[in-house]
């Protein structure tokens, strides 16, 4: 198979589970219950905030209008960025790394994902839709490559998970959410 038809096959198959998530959870219908799952899932997922990673601070300096810049880290938290944030929200391409660690600078939080199931289809649309304030949002990446694994990054903050585990990743999101440099907010 190409690469584009493996692209394309990957997309249809997270569409489809993104689109069953969506009609066939409660989760999304009932806010009452959507804050007080996350909460569940916060208090299942604590311990997993051990293996945060506290990384360097490589600066907050803003690149001049087409600057760019090369992060250490393929999933980068901190470090010369570009003057626009990315907004809080799902995306299924890559974004600019530039435009990312600006939104962590000011308290968001970015997900890098690859292989979900409907489980997790609901959590990320639910938490695009709860969490996607300037200063404290969610940014959820599509990112193939990543097969089964989840990148969670926050400002000089990553963890590394095996799986997209819903406690712990809305553990790091409760976290940190909202705790940038910039504008904390909470």
């Amino acid at each position: 198979m190409t690469n584009n038809l493996i692209q394309c096959r990957s997309s249809l198959i997270f569409a489809v589970v993104l689109f069953s998530a969506l009609f066939f959870s409660n989760l999304i219908t009932s806010p009452v219950f959507s804050q007080t799952k996350f909460e569940q899932l916060v208090k299942n997922g604590l311990s997993a905030l051990s293996n945060v990673q506290e990384l360097p601070d490589d600066g907050q300096g803003h690149l001049s209008p087409g600057q760019s810049h090369e992060y250490s880290s393929e999933y980068p938290t901190s470090g010369t960025h570009a003057t626009s944030p990315v907004a809080a929200g799902f995306y299924r391409k890559p974004q600019q790394p530039t435009q990312l660690v600006h939104a962590l600078e000011h308290g968001n939080i970015v997900i890098y994902f690859g292989k979900v199931g409907p489980k997790q289809g609901t959590f990320i649309l639910k938490e695009t839709k709860n969490f996607n304030g300037f200063w404290d949002g969610v940014i959820f990446i599509h990112t193939p490559k990543l097969g089964n694994k989840t990148v969670a990054t926050a400002w000089r903050k990553r963890l590394d998970l095996d799986n997209f585990d819903l406690p712990s990743i809305a553990a790091f999101i409760d976290a940190f959410r909202g705790r940038g440099p910039e504008n904390r907010v909470r």
